[in-house]
């Protein structure tokens, strides 16, 4: 269980820091992909790169808020309540939310065998306390702060985890929501609007 945590933080961790050097000079990789087209359809292309970039960049952006407000969360919930090593806890708790769905639950492995050394009282404490931080997260944070960048159907992004799990292990769970959301992107805009004439 520890293995597959530290194996799962450390691709959450890999996710940031792609997300951010993307994100610091997206002209380059635009200017790529403009470059393999033909010359008649770089413009509109263009203007549907530019609105993925911008839903990848609110993704970010949302997933580092709710990074944040997790780990500090429960970096006071679990000091509150007396837990040895609560900042390394809640920070790992934080950075392991980016893996939509399977990241709460992997995130309580950790703070379940740490709180195991200290009795079965800390464990109940502990996990309670992760269980009213991740409540508040997916039921509060996760709707406002996600609304304006990944708006897509429960069913997709379920599906979308499952499969990019099974292709690319956990690399692919932690990608799989933002990288479908910017394909609907392209297929609204590239196939429905412009191959088929819908809106």
């Amino acid at each position: 269980a520890f293995s597959l945590a530290s194996g799962l933080l450390g691709d959450a961790i890999v996710v940031v820091f792609v997300g951010l050097f993307a994100a610091a000079d997206p002209g380059i990789y635009r200017r790529g992909v403009l470059a393999l087209l033909p010359r008649g359809r770089r413009q509109r292309v263009g203007e549907v790169l530019d609105e993925m970039a911008a839903v990848l960049r609110w993704w970010l952006v949302g997933q580092l808020v709710a990074v944040v407000l997790i780990a500090l969360s429960m970096w006071l919930g679990l000091a509150l309540i007396g837990m040895p090593g609560a900042l390394l806890l809640g920070l790992q708790a934080g950075l392991v939310n980016f893996i939509p769905y399977l990241g709460p639950v992997i995130g309580a492995v950790p703070i379940g065998l740490a709180a195991m050394a200290q009795g079965t009282t800390m464990v109940l404490w502990a996990l309670g306390v992760h269980v009213a931080v991740q409540t508040v997260e997916g039921y509060v944070l996760a709707p406002l702060i996600q609304r304006r960048a990944v708006d897509l159907p429960p069913v997709l992004t379920l599906a979308a985890v499952a499969v990019f799990g099974t292709l690319f292990g956990a690399l692919g769970v932690a990608l799989a929501t933002p990288l479908v959301a910017a394909l609907k992107v392209a297929v609204q805009r590239l196939y429905i609007e412009d191959r088929l004439g819908g809106a």
